[in-house]
C-alpha cells in the first residue's frame, strides 16, 4: 500500500480531532506516522478508535488500516530494499503502457495487449538484442496440396510452411557462450545511448550539442 497515500488518511483524522492548525495536530500525526513508519498498523488503529466521535476522517481512516492492514509492513519492505512509494510503478504504466496502447483508434484483447507490453519493457529496457536471442526459432515441415480429385485441376505439390517451434525451452539446447557473449557486448555499447533514458529539456540538448562541438576535430585547413 503506497506509504503517501496511507499518510494522508492520518493527517485528515489529525485535523478532525485538534483541527486545521497547531502543534497538537502535528505532534500526534507524527506519532501515528513513525508507528506506521515501523509496521506498528494495530496501534495505530487502537489510537484512531478512542478518537472514533470526532468525525468521518477518523472513521475512514480506521476503515482503512482495517482493510490494508496486511499490506503495511512497511518495516519490512523496507528492509528488503522494496518501494514502499507507488509512484515509480505509476509512471512505468504511463510511459511504458499508456503511451504505446492508449493510442488513437487502438483497440485490444488482453491476451494481444500483455504481448505488446512485454516487448516494450524488453526494448526500452535496452535490451533488445537479448530478447531476440532468447526467443524461440521457426521449423519448416511439409505440407501436401490438395489432389488434382480436390482441386479439379493439376496435380499435389508439396510445400513448406513454417511454423513456430514449440519445444519447450528446457528442451532446447543452450545457447552458445559465444552468443550470450556478443549480447552482453551489445547491451555494453548500447549503454548510454537510449533515447528513452536521456533528458529532452532544452538545458540538456544544450549540453549535448556543445560536447558534440567540442569533440568534433579542429580543421587546419
Amino acid at each position: 500500500m503506497d506509504w503517501y497515500h496511507a499518510n494522508e488518511y492520518i493527517w485528515q483524522a489529525a485535523s478532525a480531532i485538534w483541527g486545521q492548525a497547531g502543534e497538537e495536530r502535528a505532534r500526534w500525526a507524527q506519532a501515528q506516522l513513525d508507528l506506521l513508519w515501523e509496521s506498528q498498523v494495530g496501534e495505530v488503529m487502537d489510537e484512531l478508535e478512542r478518537w472514533q466521535t470526532c468525525g468521518e476522517a477518523v472513521a475512514a481512516a480506521l476503515s482503512y488500516y482495517r482493510e490494508h492492514q496486511q499490506r503495511m509492513d512497511y518495516a519490512s519492505y523496507r528492509a528488503r530494499g522494496l518501494q514502499i512509494g507507488s509512484g515509480s510503478a505509476e509512471s512505468a504504466c504511463k510511459q511504458l503502457v499508456t503511451a504505446r496502447l492508449k493510442q488513437a483508434g487502438m483497440i485490444w484483447d488482453a491476451a494481444g495487449a500483455e504481448a505488446v507490453a512485454a516487448v516494450r519493457a524488453w526494448l526500452k529496457s535496452a535490451r533488445w538484442a537479448e530478447a531476440m536471442a532468447l526467443r524461440g526459432g521457426y521449423r519448416r515441415r511439409q505440407v501436401e496440396a490438395p489432389s488434382a480429385q480436390e482441386q479439379g485441376q493439376g496435380g499435389g505439390v508439396a510445400e513448406q510452411v513454417a511454423e513456430p517451434d514449440t519445444t519447450a525451452a528446457s528442451e532446447r539446447p543452450a545457447l552458445a557462450a559465444e552468443v550470450l557473449a556478443q549480447v552482453q557486448a551489445e547491451l555494453a555499447a548500447q549503454r548510454g545511448k537510449n533515447g528513452w533514458g536521456k533528458a529532452w529539456s532544452v538545458k540538456r540538448q544544450r549540453e549535448v550539442a556543445a560536447q558534440r562541438m567540442q569533440a568534433r576535430p579542429i580543421s587546419t585547413a
